[in-house]
């Protein structure tokens, strides 16, 4: 039986990063909109076979580094990626339980290499929390 999960929408990622970028006065810009859209296919297909705490991991870990390592907006992928990600568990029923150091050192990892989808999935199997 498949899952109903909810996800952010190509326009809800859009915006976040927005504002995360007006925020610091970045400049708002899509680089490859047709990346985004390929992270969210991916996370709806992906793990829908699994039981459901297992696929909302391997979901939320696609999500994550998905967006931080193709970089689709100019500015602001790492914090997108994590405002996306969070956005998802909680309409899911789950939350993030990590501190922002933690986070961000895995998601600069995604981006130096040091951190795969594996490890990712690694630590948010630790860090995810049902609400």
């Amino acid at each position: 039986m498949p899952h109903n999960f909810k996800y952010p929408t190509i326009d809800a990622i859009k915006e976040f990063n927005r504002v995360i970028v007006a925020d610091r006065n970045e400049s708002y810009s899509v680089e490859d909109p047709e990346r985004l859209e390929r992270i969210l296919q991916d996370i709806k297909t992906i793990g829908e076979e699994l039981h459901l705490e297992q696929a909302i991991i391997k979901k939320a870990a696609r999500l994550l580094h998905g967006i931080t390592q193709v970089q689709p907006f100019y500015d602001g992928n790492k914090e997108t990626a994590l405002a996306a990600t969070s956005v998802f568990l909680t309409h899911n029923g789950y939350n993030l339980k990590a501190t922002n150091e933690e986070i961000f050192t895995r998601l600069t990892g995604i981006i130096n290499g040091s951190e795969d989808l594996n490890s990712i999935e690694q630590f948010l199997l630790l860090h995810v929390r049902k609400i």
